[in-house]
């Protein structure tokens, strides 16, 4: 099983040093290495200063994934202060319509007791110069074969971060088929997953098909910088429905992100 770091570098005059992060998406209780310590290994030597988590952990239908999950936070959680959103697996579990839902809350309580910072729809400020938050798109968001489209409510009502002049702010949102709702939040760096890589990488950039079973949709992985703001989405870390992956290794991102230059 392929697994690699993707890095990227980001800048802000808002940032005043630099900041080591690791985003983690889509592991859906699979395990690399016995107990995760594969996983764990290349998360340590990125030394991150913090480590967000953003959706799809655990797997729905499986509430043995909720235990590998579980284990994984606890790790991390002694690497760094961890920070999690909710992605469609962990709405279907809190809305109570699958086989996770009658442990999920003690799920999300035990992780909690352990460090993990649940961000769900909220913020939290890491320190002066740097928010956090997360965005959770409504489920019938993510039924297949639709072209869904969130309206202002939702959008507004998905994240209570706002992007401002004082402090960097980083949103993870899980589907990136929403991207422009995201950017039009403001938030300077935007952390999505979901696709999975979209089972072919194509290019760095392009994916072959999106879970709505799309063909070559729109922010399929990788960086997109849009009016001073970024979005980077991952490949993920697991899989649960088509273990298919051709050019799309799992990845671990490292992002580095920090002061701008100096203009002269």
């Amino acid at each position: 099983m392929s697994l690699v770091v993707r890095s990227y570098t980001v800048t802000s005059r808002k940032l005043t040093r630099f900041y080591d992060i690791v985003f983690l998406s889509d592991l859906h209780g699979m395990s690399h290495g016995k107990d995760n310590e594969r996983l764990l290994t290349l998360c340590r030597e990125c030394r991150p200063d913090m480590i967000l988590c953003g959706g799809d952990m655990m797997t729905a239908r499986f509430p043995e994934t909720l235990k590998t999950a579980g284990s994984l936070f606890s790790a991390l959680c002694r690497l760094a202060p961890v920070y999690a959103a909710f992605g469609n697996h962990e709405s279907y579990a809190a809305a109570g319509c699958c086989r996770t839902s009658p442990y999920f809350n003690d799920y999300l309580e035990q992780t909690a007791r352990i460090g993990v910072s649940w961000l769900v729809r909220g913020h939290e400020a890491f320190d002066e110069h740097l928010v956090i938050g997360g965005f959770e798109a409504p489920i019938r968001a993510y039924r297949k074969f639709s072209r869904p489209v969130l309206t202002a409510k939702e959008r507004d009502e998905g994240s209570s971060l706002r992007g401002n002049d004082g402090t960097y702010t980083i949103l993870m949102a899980h589907n990136p088929y929403f991207a422009p709702d995201y950017l039009a939040l403001g938030c300077d760096l935007t952390l999505s997953g979901h696709y999975h890589g979209g089972l072919i990488c194509l290019t760095d950039r392009q994916v072959l098909v999106s879970p709505y079973g799309w063909p070559l949709p729109r922010f399929g992985h990788g960086r997109y910088d849009r009016d001073g703001r970024t979005l980077i989405v991952s490949a993920g870390l697991g899989d649960h429905a088509l273990p298919l992956r051709l050019h799309n290794p799992m990845e671990i991102v490292h992002i580095k992100a920090g002061p701008a230059p100096e203009r002269e």
